[in-house]
């Protein structure tokens, strides 16, 4: 028997293809909202049993009803889940910085694998047959918890609590809660000025004196006062933290990054969300985790070192912006030259044209002796600039600095300051304006980035009074 117009398997799945694609979101029981943002909201009065919120916003929002519901993936960060039903509730890989999940929560039969707990309190909560594999409970707090056949952290089940009874003695914060507290202080529009600026600290390793705290305060609060009166809202979030030991800072530093979400709206239309990569440095000071917004550059093991110690076994410090190695005099000739000093760039932060950075020799009065842009004195020039070529030729046979007391190899050729590239710098004993030029008398080479006005190496490069300790940034 022919059947005409029947409708084939595959045109079927098309079709439940489609109608999925159309499903909308509705805050009922069983509803799905997958991926949808309900930030800042209060849903306590929901009946909100099965629903599917995996991957939702949910950060800061109330919450009361989710038996059976899909929380997989969700931002829960601040979240308000007091007294809430969560009866085998699935939180895999949920974010829940600092939620509120106290007051008696139930989490009956509640899977949080992989969930980050981070600051969360869970004071009085039902914790039987929940699940804690690989769950992050940093500061997280379990007093007066109820456990049964509860899958802790390491995958065993227990009857008794053990988040008190495995905590060890610790006196250093948690950086994650630090962080945490950063970006809730301001960013989710709480608004606790203090707070925000008290986290922020120089570039010496020392937190904000208080005329400098006071002016922090005054700036950010007349800002969001500002966007509050145009009813503007805001709201940060991040995820994916990770931190690093950076060495070599006379005390704990660690750099932060995260994928900032930063959402905002004004008056009643609707969120725009965008994401970026963001990159902190964090230093311990005084018991205290405090943000570096420009870095720590005074704050570095280097500052106040001679140059001897500094350079005595090629030692590379990572909080310089530009690392270095110095040797010093090499190939003496008997023919009138004196030697040179080789400085090479082993290591830099954040690569720019040469045309960005201006280099100086000062000399013993600390007069500039010397300078130009650094691609100036370049001997391997490869452009097409034919004043630029002629130059490098020039340079090129200056032997023993005669005419130009700095050299500069752009070993890699690409035109920019980066590892491996070298500056030469020469004493003579007879420069073009008829005098010995020698180094170790006190002479001191810079090097600025022109577009922030830094000066790159980290302290003067003094090459005389190789015992004297080097000081100033000037």
């Amino acid at each position: 028997m022919s059947f005409v117009g029947c409708i084939e398997d595959a045109d079927i799945d098309k079709i439940k293809d489609e109608l999925d694609n159309t499903v909308e979101c509705e805050l009922v029981p069983y509803g799905h909202c997958s991926g949808e943002d309900f930030s800042g909201q209060d849903l306590s009065e929901l009946n909100l049993t099965g629903i599917d919120l995996s991957y939702a916003n949910l950060s800061g929002a109330n919450l009361t009803n989710l038996n059976y519901a899909n929380l997989t993936g969700a931002n829960l960060t601040g979240a308000i889940l007091t007294d809430a039903e969560l009866e085998y509730a699935v939180l895999i890989g949920a974010n829940l910085y600092y939620a509120s999940i106290n007051g008696g929560a139930n989490l009956h039969g509640a899977e949080l694998i992989g969930a980050d707990l981070t600051g969360a309190n869970l004071t009085g909560a039902n914790l039987h047959y929940a699940h804690f594999t690989d769950a992050i409970v940093t500061d997280t707090d379990f007093t007066d918890t109820y456990w049964y056949d509860t899958t802790w952290t390491d995958a065993v089940s227990y009857h008794e609590n053990q988040a008190t009874a495995e905590e060890e003695v610790d006196d250093t914060p948690s950086l994650r809660s630090a962080v945490d507290k950063f970006y809730g202080y301001l960013w989710s529009n709480i608004t606790d000025y203090e707070g925000y600026c008290g986290m922020f600290i120089e570039s010496d390793g020392k937190f904000l004196n208080s005329s400098a705290k006071e002016e922090c305060v005054d700036e950010w609060k007349m800002y969001t006062e500002y966007w509050h009166d145009v009813q503007f809202e805001w709201n940060k979030t991040y995820r994916n933290y990770t931190e690093m030991e950076v060495m070599d800072f006379k005390g704990v530093v660690r750099e932060v990054t995260v994928d900032e979400t930063f959402c905002e709206k004004y008056n009643t239309t609707e969120w725009y969300c965008e994401e970026a990569y963001f990159r902190m440095i964090w230093a311990l000071v005084d018991g205290k985790w405090g943000f570096a917004e420009n870095e720590l550059r005074d704050y570095c093991k280097s500052a106040g070192m001679s140059i001897t110690e500094r350079f005595e076994d090629n030692e590379v410090f990572q909080c310089e912006r530009i690392e270095a190695n110095v040797t010093l005099p090499v190939d003496k000739i008997s023919d009138g030259y004196s030697g040179h000093y080789i400085i090479e760039v082993i290591a830099i932060s954040e690569q720019h044209n040469l045309s960005s950075y201006t280099w100086y020799l000062l000399d013993n009065m600390g007069n500039t002796y010397d300078g130009g842009k650094v691609y100036g004195i370049n001997m391997n020039y490869s452009g097409d600039d034919e004043v630029l070529q002629n130059r490098s030729i020039n340079i090129s046979n200056d032997n023993g600095g005669w005419r130009f007391p700095a050299h500069f190899l752009d070993n890699d050729l690409d035109g920019m300051l980066s590892a491996g590239d070298q500056f030469l710098l020469y004493d003579t004993d007879y420069d073009r304006y008829g005098q010995t030029r020698t180094l170790e008398d006190g002479y001191q080479f810079r090097l600025k980035l022109d577009i922030t006005g830094d000066v790159i190496h980290y302290r003067d490069m003094l090459f005389g009074n190789m015992n004297k300790d080097i000081s100033g940034d000037s």
